[in-house]
């Protein structure tokens, strides 16, 4: 083949002096030897051509669509006001949002390096005269453009301008308050939730601040884990692109830069335009986790019916996924990409809700209800106030041709209530349906549901001898374990005290002490035992690096040496070294996610104290055991608090209440002191 091709080559170069190359057809008029040498040189150009053409570089593709947000003023109105444009590309036609919204035919070009977009509009709103837009598309990454706006009849006649692709357009996204036209009940239930509340949740703002800090802007837009909270507690904004890079967000908390339907959390628009679990978007696959799901904004709303009404404000469709526990999956499992030093993992879980219930026997019919029970089933149903997978009937939209159907609150009950005023916390009242209107009151029902407690203790006890007290926990009405969630910050305790006739106490444990707390202006004891810490631990928290100096307290929980101290059902972050595991209490300072403290469904937890009675003891005895559930420990809070008084303080501290999930007495008598010979 090599020697074929160079007596080609060496035919070619001969034949390129006597001009047969540039007239073949002439010279294979000539004679038969240069008909022959003809063919070879029509051989060696076509070779050359599909040589050349293989060679060639493809032709540029245009930048894709979409719709770009115009930095500073572009065009002021007749009445001298500016405002923000939006320039929005689609298929070959171009519109400018608050200019010339028509849509209008624009050459798109491609070029090496630039897409060119050109475009003239005859009538533009009030504007009198025709109106060109001239802007280039850089290729690098399809992001940014830059233009001329040109207007023959206007002043100023010509401007510049430049435009940052936005994700999603703005109009794909619609306010809450106005899907309350159709949908009344839900909104008036969603807008007290923590699904409104989660993007400007104070602590959810100062803990991503804090990470930012700690990791060099790792959770910013631009950092190695991209918006890693705000991926779940404000997704409408990252839609929407509204988050700077770290350096440019200056220290700011998350919720400064929203909109405002992205303040609005986990809105309606949010929950009905998912579409399905991101399956290659997720750490493991299986569309589990860290906002592993595919949002489809400006199509369809999804929703739980199979024959959804026609409506005229937007297409529905029904959806499996909405319905199911994978949806709420989709976040309420949150996974750090990183093995974890004690399980192997490869990743540590930072949240387990979904894991555990899906592990559990509510996932399937191994349950005292003999069937499986969906998250919607408890959280988006009549529980706690009648028996999971209970909803009411009514009308879903107040639209005409409205039936009535089984549909589901919006309430999405669950342990937290705002630390902020917000709407919808301590109202008082019923709703329609019966159900209690105020989150605090309903977090309370959800919680006492959720527990029972039993305790045993012997008859009779000898004066100075041990008293044997055994606390057992079944967790008996969730789906998941009990604390879930942010399980490493959430408190849940039993506390034990024991009584004598006189009502002094003789041992308690899981107890709490007024304290002063200047660092967050309570300079003395305000009489409020909800904001003061167990006293397992005694000492502080660096706001600034998150460590902890901290020693043993009272009532450390001492097993299994001795069966006494606290007995704490909360997870723990533990940072794992070659000379041992220590306690961390912050998730950047952990390698490993000790999640064996909560109780799984249906399981049953037992705490042992052997309290040693004083030899003069008088009798009856009192033995009372409470479980109590806080929302985060009040040193946590203040952490926070002192790094970004801005967002945390006092206030919120005091509003991070206790509930009394679950209480039990017993009565021991005291045995007369036996007579001496």
């Amino acid at each position: 083949m090599h020697s074929l091709f160079m007596q080609m080559r060496r035919q070619l170069r001969s034949l390129r002096s006597t001009r047969p190359y540039r007239c073949v057809r002439r010279v294979a008029r000539t004679t038969s030897v240069r008909l022959a040498a003809g063919a070879v040189v029509v051989s060696a150009a076509a070779l050359l051509l599909v040589t050349l053409a293989a060679a060639k570089k493809p032709h540029p593709e245009p930048c894709p669509d979409g719709v770009f947000l115009m930095d500073g003023v572009v065009l002021s109105d007749l009445q001298g006001n500016s405002t923000e444009r939006s320039l929005t590309l689609e298929g070959a036609r171009a519109s400018i949002v608050g200019l010339c919204g028509t849509p209008v035919v624009a050459r798109v070009k491609a070029k090496r390096k630039f897409t060119v977009v050109k475009a003239a509009v005859a009538t533009c709103g009030e504007y009198p005269g025709k109106v060109r837009l001239a802007a280039r598309i850089s290729t690098d990454g399809c992001n940014t453009m830059s233009g001329v706006i040109r207007a023959r009849k206007h002043r100023p006649r010509m401007e510049r301008f430049t435009a940052t692709r936005r994700r999603v357009a703005a109009a794909a996204f619609t306010s809450p308050a106005r899907c309350a036209g159709c949908h009344p009940r839900q909104y008036q239930e969603w807008h007290g939730s923590m699904m409104a509340y989660a993007a400007v949740s104070p602590t959810m703002n100062a803990l991503e601040a804090a990470g930012n800090r700690l990791t060099d802007g790792a959770f910013a837009a631009d950092g190695d884990s991209p918006l890693f909270c705000q991926r779940c507690h404000a997704p409408v904004s990252v839609a929407l692109g509204e988050f700077p890079g770290f350096a440019d967000s200056h220290g700011e908390p998350s919720r400064a830069f929203m909109g405002e339907i992205g303040s609005r959390g986990l809105s309606c628009d949010f929950c009905h335009q998912v579409a399905h679990a991101d399956l290659e978007g997720s750490l493991l696959g299986d569309g589990i986790a860290n906002s592993a799901f595919v949002l489809q904004p400006g199509g369809p709303k999804f929703g739980p019916f199979d024959d959804p009404l026609p409506s005229p404000m937007h297409e529905a469709e029904p959806s499996d996924y909405l319905r199911s526990s994978e949806f709420c999956g989709s976040c309420h499992d949150v996974r750090i990409p990183g093995e974890d030093a004690v399980t192997g993992e490869s990743f540590r879980r930072l949240e387990d809700a979904f894991s555990e219930w899906e592990r559990g026997p509510y996932a399937t019919a191994e349950n005292p209800f003999g069937r499986v029970l969906s998250c919607q089933d408890c959280h988006m149903s009549a529980y706690p106030y009648a028996a999971p997978g209970t909803y009411f009937t009514d009308y879903a939209a107040v639209t005409p041709g409205a039936t009535l159907r089984r549909v589901s609150t919006h309430y999405f009950t669950g342990v937290d209530v705002a630390l902020i005023d917000f709407p919808g916390q301590d109202e008082q009242g019923l709703d329609a349906h019966g159900l209690p209107i105020g989150q605090a009151r309903r977090r309370e029902d959800l919680l006492r549901a959720a527990c029972t407690v039993d305790l045993d203790v012997p008859d009779t006890v000898a004066p100075g001898a041990v008293l044997p007290v055994e606390v057992a926990v079944t967790n008996s009405g969730a789906g998941h374990n009990v604390p879930t969630g942010f399980s490493q910050e959430r408190q849940m305790w039993i506390e034990l005290t024991v009584t004598d006739a006189a009502a002094g106490v003789v041992y308690q444990s899981g107890y709490l002490l007024d304290r002063a707390h200047p660092e967050t202006g309570e300079h003395e004891p305000d009489g409020n035992l909800h904001d003061e810490d167990l006293e397992n631990w005694i000492g502080t928290i660096d706001p600034w690096t998150l460590e902890a100096d901290l020693t043993i307290g009272a009532d450390h929980n001492r097993r299994p040496a001795e069966n006494l101290g606290l007995v704490n059902f909360g997870n723990e972050f533990r940072r794992v070294t070659a000379h041992g595991s220590e306690e961390v209490f912050a998730p950047f300072l952990a390698n490993s996610m000790d999640n064996s403290h909560s109780i799984p469904p249906l399981a049953t937890k037992r705490a042992r104290y052997d309290v040693r009675l004083p030899a003069g003891v008088q009798g009856p005895l009192g033995v009372s055991a409470r479980l109590r559930f806080r929302a985060f420990p009040p040193r946590f809070l203040r952490t926070l608090a002192s790094a970004r008084p801005d967002l945390l303080d006092e206030v919120h501290v005091d509003r991070n209440r206790i509930v009394e999930m679950a209480e039990t007495r017993g009565i021991v008598s005291v045995a007369a002191p036996s007579a001496q010979p």
